[in-house]
């Protein structure tokens, strides 16, 4: 596969910082690309911002265990864009255009938000994750904050096997919009022994109602699955999902 564009390379050398850790990308409402993630040790949050031909904006918050995990481009109540983010401590965050805080974080009680996402024709920001001190921790969560970043409603849903359930996802719960209020809700499991399996949890449900349409899972024969992404293709209804099939054993 060749590229269709000239590759374009950045060095940031203008921040104290000893690396940087990218955890995901998107391009906002003015054509820029967001790049997020951590730096250092104490996994700051790390962000940047870039066009076609120079960095525009580096930053990172000077707080500990505040890696950006989950990010997304939406506007505030007033119509101004700005960028939502949800953190490795499950809490979700807004920033302004020039990367400054706008609300409150805000965190479920007992849940981590783990993805976040914008409806533009709703002008929503849909949040999803799952609730990991439950016993067994198996619940996972949608709901949806309005563009003044209150929130809206929230579902919990517990998954439905043949099998003994032990904990939920060990990385994120994800969710993609598929069109209109409908999205595909998407939670690993690990099955325990004497099965010592993993699975993958789809729900397809309507985020503002908590309407469920379709429930799915699929089997993987060990525990070696970790959740990184999901899109949907429109064009043929499948569902994509980015994740890694670990070659090693865990003990």
């Amino acid at each position: 596969m060749q590229p269709t564009v000239t590759p374009v390379f950045y060095s940031i050398i203008n921040l104290p910082l000893l690396y940087i850790s990218l955890n995901g990308v998107f391009e906002d409402f003015n054509g820029d690309i967001v790049v997020y993630g951590y730096c250092d040790d104490t996994r700051y949050g790390f962000l940047g911002k870039f066009n076609g031909t120079q960095i525009i904006d580096v930053a990172y918050i000077p707080i500990v265990n505040t890696e950006l995990i989950s990010g997304c481009c939406g506007y505030d109540q007033f119509g101004n864009m700005c960028y939502a983010f949800a953190n490795i401590m499950g809490e979700a965050i807004r920033l302004d255009n020039n990367f400054l805080p706008i609300n409150d974080k805000f965190q479920i009680t007992d849940g981590y938000i783990s993805c976040i996402t914008w409806d533009n024709a709703n002008g929503n920001y849909i949040f999803s994750g799952n609730i990991p001190d439950a016993n067994p921790s198996l619940y996972s969560f949608i709901g949806y904050f309005d563009d003044n970043f209150n929130l809206q409603n929230i579902f919990v849903f517990e998954p439905i096997s043949a099998y003994p359930l032990t904990n939920s996802c060990e990385q994120r719960t994800l969710h993609y919009q598929v069109e209109g209020t409908e999205v595909i809700l998407c939670q690993q499991l690990r099955i325990g022994y004497p099965n010592n399996m993993d699975a993958i949890w789809l729900t397809r449900l309507d985020y503002m109602s908590g309407q469920i349409n379709i429930m799915r899972n699929q089997i993987f024969p060990s525990h070696k699955l970790l959740l990184y992404d999901i899109a949907y293709n429109w064009e043929n209804d499948n569902i994509y999902i980015g994740s890694l099939y670990s070659l090693w054993t865990r003990t």
